[in-house]
C-alpha cells in the first residue's frame, strides 16, 4: 500500500467520522452523507480499502458516540459490509463502472446497510432493554430513506472518483 493511498484512506475515515455527526432530518427522511467516504474508498481502491475504511469508520463512530459496548462490533458490520461489497463489485469490473453499474451497487449497499442497521437496532434494544418501535411502517420508511440516499450517492460519487483519479495522476 502506497503512502498516498494510506493517507487517503485515513482522510476518508476522518471524513466519515465528521459527516456521521451531521444528519439532516426532514420528517421521516434522514439525509446523511457519512457513507460517501466508504463508497469513495471502495470505488477508488477496491475491497480491501473499502473494508478497512468501513471498519475503522464504524469503530471510531461507535467509540466516539457510545464508547465500547457489547454491541460495538455489531454496529461496525454495516459500514464494513458496505465497503467490502462495493469494493468487490468495483474490483470485479476493473474500476470502470458506468453510472448504471454505480447506481446498482450503491443502491444494493444502501439497502443492505439499512437491513443490517435495523437488525442491529433490534438486537441492541433486546440486549440493553430499550423499546424499539420497528413497525412495518417505520421499516418501510427506513428503506425509502435508503433509496433516496442511494440516488444522491449515485449522482455525486462518480464525479468525486474522477476528480481524485485526476489529482492522483497529476501528483504521480
Amino acid at each position: 500500500m502506497s503512502t498516498r493511498r494510506l493517507v487517503t484512506d485515513a482522510i476518508l475515515v476522518a471524513l466519515y467520522v465528521v459527516l456521521n455527526f451531521y444528519t439532516i432530518r426532514l420528517g421521516w427522511l434522514n439525509i446523511s452523507l457519512a457513507a460517501f467516504p466508504i463508497l469513495v474508498a471502495a470505488l477508488l481502491y477496491g475491497w480491501a480499502d473499502g473494508l478497512i475504511v468501513g471498519a475503522m469508520s464504524g469503530f471510531l463512530s461507535q467509540l466516539l458516540t457510545y464508547g465500547l459496548s457489547l454491541t460495538t462490533v455489531m454496529w461496525m458490520l454495516p459500514t464494513l459490509v458496505r465497503g467490502l461489497m462495493v469494493g468487490l463489485y468495483a474490483t470485479k469490473h476493473r474500476f470502470d463502472l458506468s453510472r448504471k453499474q454505480t447506481g446498482f451497487i450503491v443502491l444494493l449497499s444502501c439497502l443492505t446497510v439499512t437491513l443490517l442497521n435495523t437488525a442491529a437496532l433490534y438486537v441492541d434494544g433486546l440486549i440493553y432493554h430499550y423499546p424499539v418501535a420497528l413497525t412495518l411502517g417505520t421499516i418501510a420508511l427506513r428503506f425509502v430513506s435508503s433509496i433516496v440516499m442511494a440516488v444522491i450517492f449515485t449522482l455525486i460519487t462518480p464525479k468525486a472518483i474522477q476528480l481524485l483519479r485526476a489529482a492522483g495522476s497529476k501528483a504521480a
